[in-house]
């Protein structure tokens, strides 16, 4: 490999600082919030299918798009990195959060890693024994990173430190239902419930080809965002 051609290396909290910073708390680049003008064009795109997108006040979709594509980060760094790095991304992400005054953010990143959770149990699950067996897997990974906390002498009575833990375990063998489109199709219907939407008119809403094919570009394209950022980059646990 050429000198030219090297990675850059960042450690995994400078990378992880720098991207929540600057793409999704913010996204203003000279002087434009970059952000702001892609979630209106996200708006309009969908309110072209779904009219009654069009009652969603902005501040809400805009503060509800942040909780997702933290949520969206998480699932791609997982699909990208080992399971110990995904524990330190998700422990990092809790802390940053709370330290910045944005634990709203983590509560309510919970709703759609339950949904990703789910759907990674439709996906999977075929028979009872599959279902015992994916919670054996979550468990054990919970088990796993909590005994090794507590030697290390980390607090783990600290509620974010377990839950964040636990968050790794909900996003286990994702990969497949997120290529499959069942992980995407259960965000977005997640994104619908958040945003005042009651389950008879999302089921509708979604049962419009064209609607759900929009909802879902979205989301992977905020998933591929994500997975982009870290292309030319080599992170240091």
């Amino acid at each position: 490999m050429s000198f030219f051609s090297r990675k850059q290396e960042m450690k995994l909290e400078d990378f992880c600082r720098d991207f929540y910073e600057k793409n999704l708390l913010d996204g203003t680049m000279r002087g434009i919030d970059i952000n702001e003008t892609f979630y209106k064009g996200f708006k309009e795109l969908i309110v072209e299918v779904f009219p009654e997108f069009s009652k969603i006040e902005f501040s809400k979709l805009k503060e509800e798009f942040t909780v997702l594509r933290f949520e969206l980060f998480a699932l791609a760094w997982q699909h990208s990195f080992s399971e110990d790095v995904s524990i330190v991304q998700s422990i990092f992400t809790a802390r940053f959060l709370f330290e910045n005054n944005n634990q709203d953010i983590w509560d309510r990143m919970q709703r759609y890693n339950l949904a990703t959770a789910t759907a990674v149990k439709t996906f999977n699950c075929k028979s009872e024994m599959d279902t015992t067996l994916l919670y054996k897997d979550r468990a054990d990974l919970f088990d796993k990173y909590i005994n090794k906390a507590k030697r290390d002498g980390v607090n783990t009575e600290e509620e974010k430190y377990m839950n964040a833990v636990a968050r790794v375990g909900n996003r286990i063998k994702s990969k497949k239902a997120w290529e499959g489109g069942v992980v995407s199709y259960n965000l977005s219907f997640t994104l619908l419930r958040n945003l005042g939407f009651i389950d008879d008119k999302i089921v509708e809403a979604l049962g419009v080809e064209e609607t759900l094919h929009r909802l879902i570009s979205i989301t992977k394209g905020f998933y591929n965002g994500a997975k982009e950022s870290w292309d030319k980059v080599k992170i240091k646990g």
